[in-house]
């Protein structure tokens, strides 16, 4: 069989994507169409800044078989299918938003919908959080996976107190001990969230640092993290870079932000900006 890839900027008439359909199901024993190298090229870490740098607010994929959207709200979608290594491309539709049941749906065609619905959400190949689930359903046959919005604004349930992340905060308590700023010569420890971005700076004594930064209502990761590479006596940035890594949830009173593992407290930071 011949590799069947349809790019199509818009809508796609409802036969053609049937055909696409059929042939992905259908099988087709050892010469069905798929990637050489599955696993390496399409199971590896999601690049989230090439993403937002082409428009790209929603991301959702789910494996057995493997499958992607790339969403931009403002324009299309694209859905990908490694199964027949095909892709399509779909004018975004308005989302229906059901604030009660905590779900938000896109019609693409009477028999193609993607649906996400807020809850917790783990790749069972790469480990990754999501807060959605997601379930592409294409012809009455569901797909599951996982979904997030990696624009932060883009998301209709993320709450008032989550966006009040999008700030400067200097770090207040460290290891159960509140931290002296005469011990730092180039500046207390400060964090710049951008949640837009999906981006985080700030300094860790002498050196400054940036990364990688997730954040939904009450969870939070930092990742990728990079600094500069000035000489720092003392182990303090080592550290606070090893407990920057390990926060996976926040909470915030008034202008009091705190950064926890497991439920324990680990970093607390304070607004300045």
């Amino acid at each position: 069989m011949k590799t069947l890839l349809i790019n199509i900027n818009y809508i796609m008439p409802k036969s053609l994507f049937l055909i696409l359909f059929v042939v992905f199901i259908a099988g087709c024993s050892s010469n069905k169409p798929v990637s050489q190298n599955p696993e390496t090229k399409y199971h590896e870490p999601v690049n989230y800044d090439s993403k937002r740098a082409i428009g790209v607010d929603l991301f959702a994929s789910g494996n057995e078989p493997f499958w992607i959207v790339d969403m931009n709200s403002n324009d299309s979608t694209k859905i990908f299918i490694l199964s027949d290594n095909s892709t399509v491309y779909f004018k975004t539709p308005k989302p229906l938003i059901d604030s009660d049941a905590k779900t938000i749906k896109y019609f693409f065609d009477t028999d193609i919908t993607l649906t996400l619905t807020k809850g917790k959400c783990i790749d069972n190949m790469s480990g990754e959080s999501g807060e959605f689930i997601a379930t592409l359903n294409i012809l009455n046959k569901p797909f599951v996976g996982c979904g997030k919005f990696i624009i932060a604004t883009s998301n209709p349930f993320l709450s008032p107190s989550t966006l009040r992340l999008n700030d400067i905060w200097a770090l207040r308590i460290f290891r159960d001990s509140t931290v002296n700023p005469s011990s730092f010569k180039e500046g207390i420890p400060v964090l710049e969230l951008h949640l837009n971005d999906g981006r985080f700076f700030g300094n860790s004594n002498c050196n400054t640092i940036s990364g990688s930064l997730t954040v939904e209502d009450s969870y939070i990761t930092f990742s990728d993290i990079t600094s500069s590479k000035k000489y720092c006596e003392g182990d303090f940035e080592a550290q606070y870079i090893q407990d920057l890594k390990s926060v996976d949830s926040w909470t915030l009173d008034k202008m009091v932000l705190r950064l926890k593992k497991s439920g324990k407290e680990v970093l607390v930071f304070k607004k300045i900006d």
